[in-house]
């Protein structure tokens, strides 16, 4: 990291829980990762999202969005499709082009979205869908990146958002003297710098300051929350080990009570990976979920972590157990499923079958006859598969009318 930055990051103090780190490595406007302009998404960028695999994700969104879209005209309200983390762009393409073609369309679109890098994605992936500039699909009234959220009635998406919200990370240490809950953030350290032979007039250069993991006493907030889940592990009979270490993620909860301010009827669709809480605080996971993805490498190594902030993405998986008490604390109707099962429920295997299977005639269970097919198939195997996507991503459906 430069000294910029660092300075920048650390602001005159001496240590940073990481949850600060890591809502400025991704998204300081300067130095984040989401806010460079570098490739983030596909082949040429760090990772591969459910969108980027096909539009199988897209058409089963779309029907949801048409079926709440007649409910509220028939309520006489405006439908609004509010997007967070939209990413490159492609999901809003696919989804509306699956609208339009069935008749449809919101009256607004909005992508919630901070870094221009990433909203001229958007609006490429937008012009490439439909063929026009600026990027305006007849059938929407309106496109737009709103810097502050308000009022709507409609669909509100999140996918794979929640899990880039800055967590905090714990260690279970009850004998510790700063016990029983430690939280993990980030000092520097100081390195001198080596003289340079043969260069007597040159100025000695000003020791290096690199990031280092430090621990302190947990926040109360922070230790109130561990203490808690502590308890319901040894409950269930799973009680934690020593060193045990784990993720919350503060700001969960806020945006749960900030997108059940604007919605005034609809339909909030959180599609991530993650686990319900009984997973994530299972003794058989005693170092969390916190990782990175930089160049389609995961990254477990927490030095590596610290290593390159800006490059490097940084996430862990959403507790879904919290996720959907904080909605239903907010009066919606809650359903979870995994992935695949929602995605299942939805049809996308009739689909599949109609779009990628040849006709009467054609062996049970052969192949499509076509690359383009057999690829199309292959995406979809990474959505429903247990040891892809299909089981440690969570589909969480709130909606109020």
């Amino acid at each position: 990291m430069q000294e910029a930055a660092i300075e920048t990051l650390f602001a005159g103090e001496t240590w940073v829980g990481f949850d600060r780190f890591m809502g400025f490595a991704l998204l300081d406007p300067d130095h984040g990762f989401y806010s460079q302009a570098h490739p983030v998404f596909g082949d040429q960028g760090h990772f591969v999202t459910a969108p980027l695999l096909g539009d199988w994700l897209a058409r089963l969104v779309t029907q949801e969005a048409l079926d709440l879209a007649v409910q509220l005209r028939l309520l006489q309200r405006d439908f609004t499709i509010r997007e967070y983390g939209p990413g490159n762009g492609r999901l809003a393409a696919d989804l509306l082009f699956g609208m339009g073609r069935q008749g449809g369309g919101p009256d607004r679109y909005e992508f919630i979205e901070e870094s221009a890098a990433r909203q001229a994605e958007q609006a490429q992936a937008l012009a490439g869908r439909f063929g026009s500039q600026p990027s305006q699909p007849s059938f929407v009234t309106e496109l737009a990146w709103p810097k502050t959220t308000g009022p709507l009635s409609g669909l509100i998406l999140a996918n794979e958002f929640l899990d880039a919200l800055p967590v905090q990370v714990f260690e279970w240490q009850p004998d510790h003297p700063d016990g029983p809950v430690l939280e993990w953030g980030l000092g520097l350290k100081t390195e001198a710098t080596a003289p340079v032979l043969g260069s007597r007039l040159q100025e000695p250069k000003p020791p290096a300051r690199r990031l280092q993991w430090q621990t302190r006493a947990a926040r109360a907030d922070l230790c109130e929350q561990v203490m808690a889940r502590a308890q319901a592990a040894r409950e269930r009979g799973l009680g934690w080990r020593h060193g045990h270490r784990g993720e919350w993620c503060p700001e969960l909860q806020p945006w749960v009570k900030r997108v059940s301010q604007d919605l005034q009827a609809g339909e909030v669709l959180v599609l991530d990976y993650g686990y319900e809480d009984y997973e994530l605080d299972h003794p058989d996971r005693p170092s969390g979920t916190l990782a990175g993805h930089s160049g389609h490498r995961r990254i477990d190594d927490w030095h590596a972590l610290i290593e390159r902030p800006g490059s490097i993405d940084l996430t862990a998986h959403v507790n879904f157990t919290q996720l959907a008490q904080a909605f239903l604390d907010e009066g919606f109707e809650v359903g979870l499923q995994t992935q695949a099962a929602w995605m299942l429920d939805r049809g996308v295997l009739d689909q599949a079958r109609d779009l990628l299977f040849e006709g009467v005639g054609h062996d049970p269970g052969a192949p499509p006859s076509n690359r383009d097919a057999l690829a199309q198939l292959a995406q979809l195997q990474i959505l429903l598969g247990d040891s892809a996507m299909g089981q440690s991503f969570m589909v969480l459906s709130a909606k109020r009318f």
